[in-house]
């Protein structure tokens, strides 16, 4: 295995995140194979900040894929895998970024504990990190139905567990494909010791994450979708992730209070 990465990347109206984002890429301590940003029909100039950077970059390995409509973050991504020639494929968001050891640390542990992917939690808008000493622990499907630890943009999973998201669901897919994948028997890993910067807290600020009820549907329904409906199962992680949902709510109705 030679751990060659792929790096996918939906863009929609980016030009003020995506210099920061492949930055990231660049930076790591174990290189990337390819870089694959896939332009879900911006109406910025994306497309030209991302060609100027793979013109200054040329070691950065940049491929542009530009979709005919806009098809949301789950069909890109898809379109990005299949392109993808890597053993691995890791996934970023536009507006997030990577620390620098994220890839090197994550091969390590995947070749240590024989892992099909591996995740990690996540600072917000920040670079600011102190030296620490990463640790990983296997992710059961149990941990997992009872809260999504993986953020999209800090997992890192062989391209041969066919990782594909259900383009049906505008909302949880990632939680729906990190489910399926291990009930299906694949082995993940997780680093709580955080590996990544998001542009913004993972829920109830902007984009998709700020609705909260559909957010919550999607939650619901990707558990629905993994360990069935009907069930003494079922019920009780779904009954968890509704008093979540309440939790969410309280925090971001506290934020708007405090502004």
């Amino acid at each position: 295995m030679e751990n060659k990465i792929s790096v996918v990347i939906p863009c929609y109206n980016s030009c003020s995140t995506i210099t920061r984002a492949l930055d990231s890429i660049l930076s790591q301590t174990h290189p990337v194979f390819e870089i694959i940003c896939i332009d879900d029909r911006s109406t910025d100039h994306t497309i030209n900040v991302i060609e100027d950077y793979k013109h200054e970059h040329p070691e950065a390995k940049i491929t542009i894929l530009k979709n005919e409509n806009n098809i949301g973050p789950s069909a890109s991504r898809n379109k990005g895998i299949v392109y993808s020639r890597g053993d691995f494929i890791a996934f970023l968001d536009s507006d997030d970024f990577w620390f620098p050891e994220k890839t090197r640390i994550q091969l390590k542990f995947i070749s240590e504990n024989k892992l099909d992917g591996i995740g990690s939690s996540f600072l917000i808008d920040t670079k600011k990190k102190a030296n620490i000493a990463f640790s990983c622990k296997t992710l059961t499907l149990t941990r997992l139905l009872f809260s999504n630890p993986l953020p999209t943009p800090s997992v890192l999973i062989r391209r041969d567990a066919s990782p594909l998201f259900n383009v049906k669901m505008q909302f949880s897919e990632d939680y729906d494909l990190w489910l399926r994948l291990v009930s299906s028997g694949l082995k993940f890993g997780y680093i709580a010791e955080p590996l990544i910067g998001l542009g913004k807290p993972s829920y109830g600020h902007s984009g998709l994450s700020a609705n909260l009820a559909k957010m919550q549907i999607g939650e619901l329904t990707a558990i629905q979708n993994n360990i069935g409906r009907l069930n003494i199962k079922s019920v009780f992680f779904q009954t968890i992730s509704i008093l979540k949902f309440i939790k969410r709510v309280a925090v971001v109705s506290f934020r708007k209070i405090k502004k």
